[in-house]
């Protein structure tokens, strides 16, 4: 039994849908609370992978697991670009009350986005090296794929934490300067 958290940011708002794999010799099966990216994506890679395919359910679950960590990769490349252009308009004029607003609602979106994914390191890791009789021992290297691609996340995340939290430190480092000139 896993679960798993798929972010989705709409408007500005970040939500999280909950999924629970349930996974066993000849089965797989997924329980989704809320709308989220349709799973007909994971049906279409897995079956045009057929050779893969022929494992079984650890190669879907293998699936369903990356698809939900790719999630992560557009909710944070959409929050990076927001950032981006905040840390461009501080170096230009002072930060307002509305842009500190938005800087510190994406860094704590930035900080629930590493608390979701986080679980994921550990999932990869069992998985990979605990023995499960639904698991090939062919498979595993591709949980450890799972791990190293929710790694990576975790560190652009952090990496975008950092990047945000900079950005309110400039702002106000820029903003003593400009008072302290007049």
């Amino acid at each position: 039994f896993i679960v798993t958290y798929s972010p989705i940011r709409e408007n500005g708002v970040l939500q999280f849908i909950e999924t629970h794999i349930f996974a066993g010799k000849g089965y797989i099966i997924t329980a989704r609370n809320g709308h989220s990216a349709s799973y007909a994506h994971v049906r279409q890679r897995c079956e045009a992978r057929p050779l893969l395919l022929e494992h079984g359910e650890d190669f879907v679950l293998y699936a369903l697991l990356d698809f939900v960590i790719e999630n992560y990769q557009p909710v944070g490349e959409a929050i990076h670009a927001e950032i981006d252009e905040l840390e461009r308009n501080v170096l230009c004029s002072a930060l307002n009350e509305r842009d500190i607003q938005k800087l510190h609602g994406l860094l704590r979106d930035v900080v629930r986005l590493r608390r979701y994914a986080a679980p994921m390191v550990e999932i990869g890791e069992e998985l990979q090296k605990l023995s499960f009789p639904f698991i090939d021992k062919n498979m595993r290297p591709y949980f450890r794929d799972v791990q190293i691609h929710v790694t990576r996340q975790m560190e652009d995340l952090t990496t975008l934490a950092d990047i945000a939290s900079q950005t309110i430190e400039i702002g106000v480092l820029l903003e003593a300067s400009r008072q302290s000139v007049v």
